[in-house]
């Protein structure tokens, strides 16, 4: 099914289970990759966030160690075609016990580092950018799942060049651990 396609939902289940099995999956990855700090992202990692369900898990490495840390990943996952894999990025989607995962291989301090690190950072330290957030994932249910994420992007995308504005970068530098 393409994102024209497929509508966007939100789900009503409770967000312990997501944090439950980030739990799970974060202590496999990081016991294969003990270099690495493994972060709980996306909606379910946010308190008070309307979510999809799904779980989303940032794994942080240095960029010495991306090709090693994705040669380990291909070895274990199937990487996911929604995105181009790049030098400094690599996504992986399955689904376990019915939950989608997706996995964000990422070297730190990258672009596409700081998209995912901080916007939950962002949206945890406000909660009107939450509601507004929010208020956009319940204008979009029923619509494609294009067009959500068409909206979302120019969201998160205005939330982080404010947040990146006010706030210093120090937390780009790597602190191998499970981070929730």
């Amino acid at each position: 099914m393409t994102d024209e396609q497929e509508l966007f939902t939100l789900s009503a289940a409770d967000t312990s289970q997501a944090r439950r099995l980030f739990r799970t999956i974060a202590a496999d990855l990081f016991a294969r990759l003990p270099s690495s700090a493994i972060e709980h992202v996306g909606s379910t990692a946010v308190a008070g966030s309307l979510t999809k369900g799904d779980l989303d898990v940032l794994v942080r490495v240095g960029a010495a160690d991306f090709l090693k840390a994705q040669l380990v990943l291909d070895e274990l996952l199937i990487p996911s075609s929604r995105n181009e894999r790049t030098l400094e990025y690599a996504e992986y989607d399955y689904s376990v016990d019915g939950a989608s995962v997706s996995i964000q291989l990422v070297v730190v301090g990258s672009d596409i580092d700081n998209h995912f690190h901080y916007v939950k950072a962002a949206l945890e330290s406000d909660s009107d950018a939450l509601n507004e957030y929010n208020d956009l994932k319940s204008r979009y249910v029923g619509r494609s799942m294009a067009s959500y994420r068409q909206a979302k992007e120019r969201f998160i995308d205005s939330l982080l060049a404010a947040y990146l504005a006010a706030h210093d970068q120090r937390e780009s530098i790597l602190l191998p651990g499970i981070h929730e």
